[in-house]
């Protein structure tokens, strides 16, 4: 690909103004011209407000939560353990060194500041992925703590809490250790602190002590992102999202006892309206192609809401802002599970949770959903299973439902999405022509349910950084369920997460047949080569019916392959070809990416992939792929 090529595909993802901020930032990083020491080393609490936007009904929450699920978590934290992605438990850092320590690798991050440590946030296994040091230091196991005090008024969850804090600050000098170096994950860890602050603001362990050296760490939060925000911005994802979001919460808090506070409330109120409006499509769709980062997102908004209205007298984001968030939260409403609150495994998936207001599992996106559509008074379906615990977190009661359960239905989004429901079975559909850089290479990927089991899914991500070959492999065409011709490359990768060439579908029919619901996707992606592949997919009670026809537009041979993930024990899909062709069954494969499944970051569970290969020629080709429901079979 040329330069001009890539300088174009960058404009289009990151935009004139993201490139601008992008180089503003590399040319201050390079020369050193961010802050080195924190304009105010101490708050004076006696400035402080006296309320927040962060105060919880604990004895709501109390008569809400699943007591013995939060004390049991509650427990584990206190015993010095954490959940890493929601996946793992691992310990916690306890003494000052720890937090600049690699959890698995034992890396030891110099004390340098933070723009001196770019190296460390490449994507090179050497250094062990960075996220697994930052997990800990997002201080989101102190929700468990005050669920857990929440549930019993133990005081040892709240002196759990101020050994954390205690411990980070003596390990993290302002702006110069690895824990400083992404403004995200001091915003995150800075919102986790305002929730924690408030719930145990009566307990006995929080003394003025301790809450001098939290509004400390508060203070030196805020500026750290106020200086650095264009790097943010210019990614046109959640970073941007996740730092207005700290630029306000805590542009409220110290207001009065920061000199810069009012400014960064002002500043994050501005660029979460501008970021809303560019990152969410009005059908709902988020600019990152992720359904976790869509849940991260709403999950920084419910907090941006809250704290506008607590601090503009009830005025929040503004109408078409909001109406963004409506349409984003009535579409994982239509595509998760009734049963078990989970959605597709669609996108990356790096294991965030920033707002963990319920026990429930990490993949049950019902407690978010609840919180943002409370927050923004979204409908919600009468067959919407609401968490008590979620409603009591937001302090608010069940809002009235649309007067019927949805039955089944074909909904189609103007961004390349579409879910199909019938009785029996569920589909969920990938076709988009990219105007902002892709996630994973997946054009006119299906994931398949029949009867609440899933029978075709998405791998998910892995990790971002890791040992070959798992350096975020489970991006690739190969293993998502589509078509993939080996020899022709469905896209070109760039710098780190930059996609310069990109795949292309789009849905070209979707109605209602007598065989049941049809979805017809043209995929473009090998359009140039001379491939022509539309995907028919109808689904019906009887299961799902897929066939890929294949046309070749001018004299070549190449070889096609039509690729399913199963989940271990779920009848395979029937697979033929009128061309005739190759079935492969491969199951975790070892040291391949064949056979295996993401549901968490960092988590790797064996699968099944089925493979169906044919040769392309100047014949059409069709590739029939069935998935059956098992009661129906013989």
């Amino acid at each position: 690909m040329s330069l001009l090529q890539s300088s174009r595909v960058a404009l289009e993802s990151y935009g004139a103004a993201g490139l601008g901020l992008r180089a503003r930032y590399e040319v201050r990083r390079r020369l050193g011209l961010y802050r080195s020491a924190p304009r105010v080393p101490h708050v004076d609490a006696e400035t402080l407000p006296a309320t927040s936007a962060f105060d919880v009904d604990l004895n709501g929450v109390r008569d809400a939560i699943d007591r013995d699920a939060a004390i049991a978590r509650a427990e584990r934290v206190a015993a010095g353990w954490y959940e890493a992605y929601r996946s793992e438990w691992r310990r916690l850092p306890t003494t000052p060194e720890q937090w600049s320590t690699h959890p698995l690798t034992a890396t030891q991050y110099p004390a340098a500041p933070w723009w001196e440590l770019r190296s460390y946030l490449s994507l090179n296994p050497a250094h062990g992925d960075v996220k697994d040091a930052w997990e800990p230091a997002r201080f989101t196991w102190a929700f468990d703590l005050v669920l857990g005090y929440a549930a019993s008024r133990d005081e040892r969850y709240a002196e759990a809490f101020w050994r954390g804090v205690e411990s980070f600050v003596d390990g993290n000098k302002p702006f110069r250790t690895i824990q400083w170096s992404c403004g995200q994950e001091t915003s995150i860890r800075a919102l986790s602190c305002l929730w924690a602050e408030r719930a145990f603001a009566s307990s006995a362990a929080s003394s003025p002590q301790r809450l001098a050296r939290l509004h400390d760490l508060l203070a030196w939060s805020g500026e750290r992102i106020a200086n650095a925000i264009e790097y943010a911005v210019s990614q046109r994802n959640n970073h941007g999202i996740s730092e207005a979001t700290g630029l306000i919460a805590l542009g409220a808090r110290l207001s009065g006892a920061h000199p810069d506070a009012d400014r960064w409330f002002q500043d994050g109120a501005r660029w979460i309206e501008r970021l809303v409006l560019d990152q969410f499509a009005r059908d709902g769709w988020y600019v990152q192609h992720s359904l976790n980062y869509l849940r991260m997102a709403l999950d920084q908004l419910v907090v941006v809401q809250r704290v506008l209205v607590h601090a503009r007298g009830g005025r929040g984001l503004s109408d078409a802002a909001v109406a963004r968030v409506r349409a984003a939260i009535a579409l994982l409403v239509e595509l998760h599970d009734t049963d078990s609150g989970d959605v597709p495994n669609h996108g990356a998936n790096d294991g965030s949770l920033v707002l963990p207001i319920s026990t429930r599992p990490y993949r049950d996106f019902r407690p978010a959903i609840t919180a943002a559509a409370v927050t923004f008074d979204a409908p919600l379906p009468a067959n919407f299973c609401t968490p008590a615990d979620a409603l009591a977190w937001v302090g608010s009661t069940p809002r009235p439902r649309t007067s019927e359960p949805p039955g089944p239905r074909l909904v189609v989004g103007s961004s390349g999405w579409a879910s199909v429901r019938t009785n029996r079975t569920r589909v969920f559909a990938r076709a988009a022509r990219y105007a902002s850089n892709p996630s994973h290479i997946d054009p006119a990927h299906l994931d398949v349910w029949i009867d609440g089991e899933p029978r075709a899914i998405d791998a998910g991500t892995y990790r971002y950084s890791a040992p070959s070959p798992w350096a975020n492999a489970l991006s690739t065409i190969a293993v998502h369920n589509t078509l993939d011709i080996p020899s022709l490359p469905a896209a070109v990768k760039g710098f780190r997460f930059l996609w310069l060439q990109r795949p292309s579908a789009r849905f070209v029919r979707a109605e209602q047949t007598a065989n049941g619901d049809l979805l017809e996707l043209l995929n473009e992606t090998w359009a140039e080569h001379g491939v022509r592949h539309v995907r028919r997919v109808i689904v019906s009670d009887a299961g799902v019916d897929v066939c890929d026809d294949l046309t070749m537009e001018r004299p070549a041979t190449l070889e096609a392959r039509v690729h399913w993930l199963v989940p271990r024990g779920a009848a395979l899909p029937e697979m033929s070809a009128s061309t005739g062709g190759v079935v492969t069954v491969v199951e975790s494969a070892p040291d391949s990416t064949e056979g295996w499944w993401s549901p968490r970051y960092a988590e790797r569970l064996p699968a099944v992939s089925v493979s169906f290969v044919t040769t392309l020629g100047h014949q059409p080709a069709t590739i029939h792929s069935r998935f059956m429901a098992t009661n129906l079979r013989g």
